[in-house]
């Protein structure tokens, strides 16, 4: 076994922001997204305080009594090239159809160079970013066009500083609604990674009606407006269930060999592992139930939820972590009245509940190990919603599962999507050993361990120390300057 601790030039950025703060959020309207990466408009109710907690040097699976799971990237692994291409021809179907633009526009190969987990949007300049580790602007490109270093500095100043991505650095859930949101949007997986190009193509397209971007251009809030109103439209939960399913669902209820993998009998085998050593199991996934059941089957089996004690769907992270929204009861794949009586629901077999929030999970997980205080570890793939929320907002550890690790490092057997995880005009998505990007930084500061896909888990011990850091080995670009 070959773990790689964490350097200290990987964390110098972690060290600028201090905790505790405090977050007073309204909450607006929520959006049905299957999956609530893409529902930016979340609830973070009330007082909400966010806690500093250093990354200890090993960690030990036998040190927790509960263990939870995302679902989508994380247990399910999806074929990148397929899924994105998808997600992207349903978007720009949405924006000509609906939205009335050009289709020579968009309706074009797509440029998977461009693409990359973890952009960040400027709507009002029409720029794509990549925020480095200290929050400053690292790369830019307007509309498609890469700008110069001179050009960045022009628009954002020689120190690249840009206000609302220095305030998303700083804590990311404070910017999760409310004024910065208007400003700034970051693509945080690969559900929402298409709208960059399809932003950028727009972008084009405005700047050459109007005679060229300017020195410090200004583009109409419409473009991104329209973009998020094609997530909205193609991830509506309700679509899954409709009969013709939308172009998204549609296809990827038809072909699932073309979207979804399978995952690996030592993965399944790890989590029955997991549950014979008495520990309570969980799966807290975005997605609504419908969908969440669908490809759960397809994923680990018709006999999929004998795995866990409880399931929760349509969770919508990273407010479960924050607020306090009741459990709702499921029937047929439809939400209920809230659940009041968790010692009534503890004492069913197999639980199926939506939305809810992490206290009550706790109280929940309690009652089912017989009044002994849970010990929770979380793993996940979102940076911002399964590590930074849980491991900074709750007392809960989290586990990472990145798969840019594995595209990057050429893990063998090789990635078969790597084309999507290496953005050849972005950089490597953890940045350099000088310059580590934002989300290395969140990363560094909120999992004790990064494993490149899921099955990595059935390669640990679960009853030895394991070193915090990367499992097989650290990105191949942090060595590099």
């Amino acid at each position: 076994m070959r773990v790689l601790l964490r350097s200290s030039s990987i964390l110098f950025s972690s060290l600028r922001h201090s905790f505790p703060v405090t977050l007073r959020v309204s909450a607006p309207p929520l959006h049905s997204f299957h999956n609530s990466s893409l529902n930016q408009a979340m609830e973070l109710n009330g007082s909400v305080e966010g806690t500093s907690r250093p990354i200890p040097a090993n960690f030990n699976f036998a040190d927790y009594n509960c263990v939870g799971f995302d679902l989508d990237n994380t247990i399910l692994r999806y074929q990148l090239t397929n899924m994105v291409q998808l997600e992207y021809d349903a978007l720009c179907k949405f924006l000509v159809d609906q939205k009335g633009y050009n289709a020579d526009v968009l309706v074009k190969p797509i440029d998977f160079g461009f693409l990359q987990k973890g952009l960040t949007l400027d709507f009002e300049k029409g720029n794509t970013l990549r925020i480095s580790g200290d929050g400053t602007i690292w790369r830019a490109a307007h509309g498609t066009k890469f700008l110069s270093d001179e050009e960045i500095e022009a628009q954002y100043g020689v120190e690249r500083i840009w206000e609302p991505a220095t305030a998303f650095y700083k804590e990311p859930l404070a910017t999760w609604n409310g004024p910065v949101a208007l400003k700034l949007r970051s693509l945080l997986d690969y559900f929402d990674m298409p709208a960059a190009l399809a932003f950028a193509r727009l972008v084009d397209d405005y700047d050459k009606k109007h005679g060229g971007p300017a020195k410090v251009p200004k583009v109409p809030g419409s473009i991104w407006s329209d973009v998020l109103d094609g997530l909205g439209y193609m991830f509506n939960r309700h679509n899954f269930a409709a009969k013709d399913g939308g172009h998204y669902f549609g296809n990827l209820r038809s072909y699932p060999e073309k979207y979804l993998n399978r995952c690996p009998p030592e993965a399944i085998e790890w989590l029955k592992t997991l549950r014979k050593q008495n520990k309570k199991l969980f799966l807290l996934t975005g997605s609504h139930i419908d969908f969440a059941n669908y490809t759960s089957t397809y994923c680990m089996g018709p006999e999929w939820r004998e795995l866990f004690d409880i399931v929760i769907s349509f969770a919508k992270k990273p407010g479960f972590f924050t607020s306090n929204r009741p459990f709702l009861s499921l029937k047929n794949f439809n939400e209920g009245e809230p659940i009041t009586n968790l010692t009534s629901l503890a004492d069913q077999n197999l639980v199926s509940v939506s939305q809810g929030n992490w206290q009550e999970l706790m109280e929940f997980l309690q009652i089912k190990l017989k009044g002994e205080t849970p010990k929770c570890l979380y793993v996940g793939d979102n940076v911002v919603q399964d590590l930074y929320a849980p491991f900074h907002y709750t007392r809960c550890d989290t586990l990472a599962v990145i798969e840019e690790l594995w595209g990057e490092n050429k893990l063998e057997p090789l990635h078969p999507d790597s084309k999507v995880l290496l953005a050849d005009k972005w950089g490597s998505y953890f940045g350099t050993k000088d310059v580590p990007s934002l989300w290395h930084n969140f990363i560094a500061k909120s999992a004790l361990l990064t494993v490149p896909k899921f099955e990595s888990f059935a390669e640990l011990p679960l009853d030895k120390p394991i070193p915090t850091g990367f499992y097989p080995e650290e990105p191949v670009s942090l060595a590099e300057n």
